[in-house]
């Protein structure tokens, strides 16, 4: 016990409890545990890793397990991860949108994948910040509270230079963004990185908000005048420029990725077949 707590300090003692030292070591142990000990349960405990509420919780043991057995992790993850990118951008902007360019509208789908996004209206008044009185909270209150959202999953209210003047942003990311952050690090072709395009010019829209903190959600219908041709590449910009943490799927790849992951698994199973008549 001596060796675990002093020689080599894997746990500490608190009270009567044992815990790890650190976290980074738990989840060594814990992917290890899946790499090697759970070969017929990896399936079940990858997908419930990846479906679990707080998925940020496991990105550590996630990017660890990356590095130890890329293949399962591509079958797994990524491929419910794709899965899940197909479903989301099959129905979006199916039919021709006039005046809107092919590019445009798969960029829109790669902005909003995993990400509730919003504009609403905040005037300065006699010189005071809009932020100065507490409709904000109020209104951000209400919005969680009726749409049941997670107030740890919104990155900010993004008070930047390319907006209208009174218009501001709100993201609601999707726990599994987490998984976005991750694959850019590992410099995998299914993600992009939102590069700066160093314009800080103001985006004006051609659209008048209701009232002040009202949250108009940027959807995919054609009748919503966010979606005009005159504003749709501008909410676009609008949306490439708030984003917080600088990555989106990128949709050619995902979609090409899909397609090899699930030939690659279509083949395993031919031979699982061919296998058991042996």
């Amino acid at each position: 016990m001596l060796d675990i707590l002093n020689t080599v300090p894997l746990f500490t003692q608190d009270g009567n409890y044992f815990r790890w030292s650190h976290k980074s070591l738990q989840g060594y142990f814990a992917a290890q545990f899946i790499y090697l000990d759970s070969k017929e349960r990896q399936n079940i405990i990858l997908s419930k890793l990846y479906n679990h509420t707080n998925l940020e919780k496991f990105i550590n043991l996630l990017d660890l397990y990356y590095d130890m057995d890329y293949k399962a992790f591509r079958n797994i993850i990524e491929y419910n991860l794709l899965k899940e990118y197909s479903t989301f951008e099959r129905p979006i902007y199916s039919d021709t949108h006039d005046g809107i360019t092919k590019e445009e509208i798969i960029r829109r789908k790669e902005l909003l994948f995993l990400n509730d996004s919003y504009l609403f209206e905040a005037k300065h008044e006699d010189g005071k910040h809009p932020f100065a009185n507490d409709k904000l909270n109020i209104m951000l209150d209400k919005f969680t509270k009726d749409l049941k959202f997670a107030e740890n999953r919104f990155p900010g209210i993004l008070v930047l230079p390319p907006k209208s003047q009174n218009c501001y942003v709100i993201h609601h990311q999707s726990t599994k963004f987490s998984v976005l952050l991750l694959l850019l690090n590992k410099k995998n072709s299914i993600v992009s990185e939102i590069k700066n395009d160093n314009n800080n010019g103001k985006i004006e829209l051609d659209f008048n908000f209701e009232g002040e903190f009202q949250l108009v959600k940027i959807s995919y219908e054609k009748d919503n005048k966010l979606n005009s041709k005159n504003n749709f590449k501008r909410v676009n910009r609008i949306l490439e420029r708030t984003r917080i943490e600088p990555v989106t799927i990128n949709h050619f790849s995902a979609l090409e990725q899909l397609e090899i992951i699930e030939k690659s698994l279509a083949q395993e199973d031919d031979n699982d077949f061919l296998l058991e008549g042996i």
